[in-house]
């Protein structure tokens, strides 16, 4: 799989006007990702499967990154490394082509499961801070995913495969609110599935909070790609470039 090309930082040092005393969260390690999720089972509102097991034929219309669940543990023989393990979750959109009348639009939850390996460092304190009633943060540091919204690649519509998941609650409602008022169907009222193609960017890192003082002279990218063991993500997804000017604001000057 071709990885992406981070733009280098830059190595002229901009003058600097002043240094400030600030609590920040110190970025210790951080890494780019791009994934085509090949195949994701999407899970429809029970009114909108109705309309799934009529169809004859779907097409991805657009997904939207709706919730990112973070896990963080300590690798017991490298340490301050951390496995830190994401839940992401997916709210896809599809025109679905009936056999009699109109195409149908409909949207369901997918959602995909992803480890990353990050330096975290180590620490032996703890952190009280005013607003939290005096209970102590732990000493682990604190995982921030940045996810730009994926871009629907494809999908197709097959009959209920033996390997369908019979449990849909774990496509949490609050996700989007989506599910909340219209309810899951039972597994028995799913005829057909739609197996969903999306691709993905996203920035990990690992954060512990410090007391700095320093000057800010620009934002901080990723340096490095994250390790994936993939073989082929897909060609179409490898030739879009990362977009730096979705999680960055556009006056960044980083390409010269």
């Amino acid at each position: 799989m071709a990885q992406p090309v981070f733009p280098p930082v830059p190595q002229a040092v901009p003058r600097l006007r002043e240094t400030a005393g600030i609590q920040a969260a110190r970025i210790l390690d951080s890494c780019g990702d791009r994934d085509c999720l090949e195949d994701l089972q999407v899970f429809f509102p029970a009114r909108e499967q109705e309309i799934v097991n009529s169809g004859a034929a779907v097409s991805a219309r657009y997904a939207e990154a709706v919730r990112a669940d973070s896990k963080i543990e300590p690798q017991s023989f490298r340490p301050g490394y951390y496995n830190v393990d994401i839940t992401y979750y997916f709210l896809i959109h599809f025109s679905v082509s009936l056999t009699a009348g109109a195409p149908a639009e409909v949207a369901g939850h997918a959602y995909h499961q992803k480890r990353y390996t990050l330096f975290g460092g180590e620490s032996g304190i703890k952190t009280f801070i005013s607003s939290d009633t005096g209970k102590g943060a732990a000493a682990a540091p604190v995982s921030v995913v940045q996810v730009s919204d994926p871009v629907a690649l494809s999908a197709v519509i097959t009959e209920r495969a033996p390997a369908y998941s019979e449990a849909p609650d774990n496509i949490p409602a609050q996700a989007a609110g989506y599910f909340a008022d219209i309810g899951l169907p039972t597994p028995d009222t799913v005829k057909k599935t739609v197996l969903a193609t999306i691709g993905l960017f996203s920035v990990v890192s690992l954060t512990r909070d410090s007391a700095l003082l320093m000057p800010v002279y620009d934002y901080a990218l990723p340096e490095r790609y994250c390790p994936s063991t993939r073989a082929d993500p897909g060609e179409i997804f490898n030739r879009i470039g990362f977009p730096f000017e979705r999680f960055y604001p556009e006056n960044i000057n980083r390409r010269r």
